[in-house]
């Protein structure tokens, strides 16, 4: 089964989910932290699916530095 038709027709609905992150930035150290907060963020696979192919375009079609596979 290709990897498109599971994408486009089993998993919509299925979600992922993460821990939601808030960024700080030490006072002393200049350096940026991540904080984990108590609540989660979920996106479904279609939505996961869009992103990796929203890059992938991005990469291949640059005007400058494309991405092409050799």
């Amino acid at each position: 089964m290709p990897l498109l038709y599971i994408v486009e027709n089993i998993i919509k609905n299925i979600t992922i989910g993460e821990r939601v992150k808030h960024y700080i930035t030490d006072a002393k150290s200049k350096r940026v932290v991540s904080q984990l907060k108590a609540k989660y963020q979920t996106i479904t696979y279609q939505q996961l699916w869009n992103r990796a192919e929203n890059i992938a375009n991005e990469w291949y079609y640059h005007c400058q530095y494309p991405l092409k596979a050799q």
